[in-house]
């Protein structure tokens, strides 16, 4: 019974040494795909995005991200999806934004009248399209983070 329990004390130190190690292994991998995520990962904010704690501008029609994007091939069709969205969204808003300045200016009550119900009108299409261009735009850049964490 005395020789079986340093060969159990060994035993259970080769066991515990070994998970330790393997932990630490874990970890390790574990934190350099933190810092590299971190690095390299693009965050969006309201006027623009973030990338190794660095904010950038993203242009008016995302031209500036797109540089950012080509790292993942499989992101840019929905980027740019996104930006012909937003193209059409600012086309129609410059549209809203002359409907009203028209009804403003002119001194015709029926013309004043149609102009604010097509500017107000314009709304139904502006917002589904802006809506839908947000969505495009997040998507593309969590398939690029995604592609950047997986090391493509």
């Amino acid at each position: 019974m005395k020789k079986s329990i340093p060969a159990l004390f060994i035993s259970i130190m080769v066991v515990s040494t070994y998970a330790v190690s393997a932990q630490s292994d874990t970890l390790d991998r574990e934190s350099k795909a933190d810092s590299k995520y971190t690095k390299e990962a693009i965050y969006l904010t309201m006027t623009g995005y973030v990338k190794n704690n660095k904010h950038y501008d993203i242009g008016v029609v995302g031209g500036k991200l797109k540089k950012e994007l080509i790292i993942s091939p499989e992101a840019i069709p929905t980027f740019e999806k996104y930006q012909r969205q937003r193209k059409w969204t600012l086309l129609f808003s410059g549209i809203q934004l002359a409907a009203e300045i028209t009804a403003l200016i002119t001194k015709d009550k029926s013309l004043r009248t149609g102009l604010l119900i097509g500017a107000g009108a314009t709304s139904v299409v502006i917002i589904p399209l802006f809506l839908s261009s947000n969505k495009n735009l997040s998507k593309a850049v969590w398939i690029r983070n995604g592609a950047v964490l997986n090391g493509q």
